[in-house]
């Protein structure tokens, strides 16, 4: 493997980096933050995409998510 670890992880190292990641949280955030700036998509799209996918998830059709909100985003032009 090209990314693997010389020495395995402990279970205590694994503990400690699930709980805190070792480059911190706001390296996560900077990513998602980029990811979003450069969505080719106009504004309205994206909008009706997120709402789509959060009216979507507060129903109790767990595992019909996903299809409920490219439904939903469909019917509101969002893609």
């Amino acid at each position: 493997m090209l990314f693997r670890r010389q020495k395995p992880a402990t279970l205590a190292q694994r503990a400690r980096e699930f709980l805190w990641p070792r480059k911190g949280f706001s390296r996560g955030l900077r990513y998602l933050t980029m990811r979003v700036l450069r969505l080719s998509s106009s504004p309205h799209s994206i909008a009706i995409g997120v709402a789509a996918g959060a009216a979507s998830s507060a129903t109790p059709f767990i595992g019909f998510h996903i299809l409920l909100a490219l439904a939903v985003a469909y019917l509101l032009s969002g893609i």
